[in-house]
């Protein structure tokens, strides 16, 4: 029995773009709808991903369902039981899911995680491991740090 192979182009540009169990490099669409795919770029008004690896999306709506987005940035983005490294929008919904860097005007969290979030308004139950508030004192902490160091050196050199 043979089984036939689909070799997805390294581009794809339509108003809707459907993939499914597919490896596309950009994806350019209106309308963009990901299901168990790869893919590297995603630049569309809308994008819906499922069970999907995307790199960078750029897009105006973003819904992700158990699927891992290295850099998302949009006006909304929704998360479920995904995985996004960096999240940049005007509001961010997130379920279920882990953040690396989340920068929103509005965040809505549920049983969720973030390394860094920097947010207007906060809802839900949070977990975050570092703040604004905590950015701030580990940024003047680096910096007292960077100083005492550089005034030590100033000081030894002068021996």
């Amino acid at each position: 029995m043979s089984e036939s192979v689909e070799i997805a182009p390294p581009e794809v540009s339509a108003d809707v773009v459907h993939l499914h169990q597919s490896a596309v490099s950009d994806v350019h669409a209106d309308s963009a709808r990901v299901s168990q795919s790869a893919v590297n770029w995603v630049q569309a008004n809308h994008l819906e991903a499922s069970v999907s690896l995307i790199n960078v999306t750029d897009a105006d709506t973003i819904e992700a369902a158990q699927s891992a987005m290295v850099a998302a940035r949009g006006e909304a983005v929704s998360a479920r039981q995904s995985g996004v490294g960096v999240v940049v929008a005007d509001a961010v919904e997130i379920h279920t899911s882990g953040a690396g860097v989340i920068v929103a005007d509005k965040v809505q969290m549920n049983r969720s995680r973030s390394f860094v979030l920097v947010a207007r308004n906060v809802n839900g139950h949070v977990e975050t491991v570092l703040d604004a508030r905590g950015a701030l004192l580990m940024g003047l902490s680096a910096g007292i740090a960077v100083g005492v160091i550089l005034f030590l050196r100033l000081l030894w050199r002068r021996k």
